[in-house]
């Protein structure tokens, strides 16, 4: 029997607004940022935009019939020296990142990245579940639904155009390639 989305014709329904607790963004931290891009690009038709993140920086814009779709970046050298593969990271929205961390921490989690701005769009966090899963939370406008001259930013009414935020120097290497990319 075929997936319940499948049935009928239905399919993931677009969405355009983000609620606080929803997966809302997703990117893939590679080693190959270019073969990447030909893999995916193949076996999903997806369309691959390179926007400037900072200084040698880039951050791909993935899309899929013109929406956009996730992001993928270069994984670090840090990263890839501590033995992180490249994997895709997915992130949610929260009320308060600085909450939603110190929240984590009461509970049993680790907070692998305290929570700090994203350049002028809002904040992020990055904890470790007890079991060991990193997740990223970010707040204010940080992380929602793509944007476009269609679907301007709820908070300030202005586009949105991706750049990665330029990682923490104290920040500690883990599996998750996420922190200090900028999300959406």
């Amino acid at each position: 029997m075929a997936p319940h989305f499948l049935r009928k014709g239905r399919f993931m329904p677009e969405v355009t607004k983000h609620d606080p607790g929803r997966f809302c963004w997703i990117e893939l931290a590679t080693t190959d940022p270019e073969a990447a891009k030909r893999f995916y690009g193949d076996l999903f038709d997806w369309s691959a935009e390179d926007r400037p993140a900072g200084e040698g920086m880039l951050y791909t814009m993935l899309r899929l019939h013109g929406k956009e779709v996730g992001g993928l970046y270069r994984l670090d050298d840090q990263r890839r020296q501590a033995g992180v593969p490249p994997h895709w990271f997915t992130y949610v929205l929260v009320k308060s990142a600085d909450e939603s961390a110190k929240k984590a921490a009461s509970l049993g989690g680790t907070v692998v990245q305290e929570a700090f701005d994203v350049m002028d769009v809002g904040r992020m966090a990055v904890i470790q579940d007890p079991t060991g899963a990193h997740l990223p939370c970010g707040s204010r406008g940080v992380i929602k639904a793509p944007r476009s001259r269609e679907n301007p930013d709820p908070i300030s009414g202005r586009s949105f155009s991706p750049t990665i935020r330029k990682r923490r120097e104290t920040s500690t290497p883990s599996s998750s390639a996420g922190i200090g990319k900028k999300c959406r």
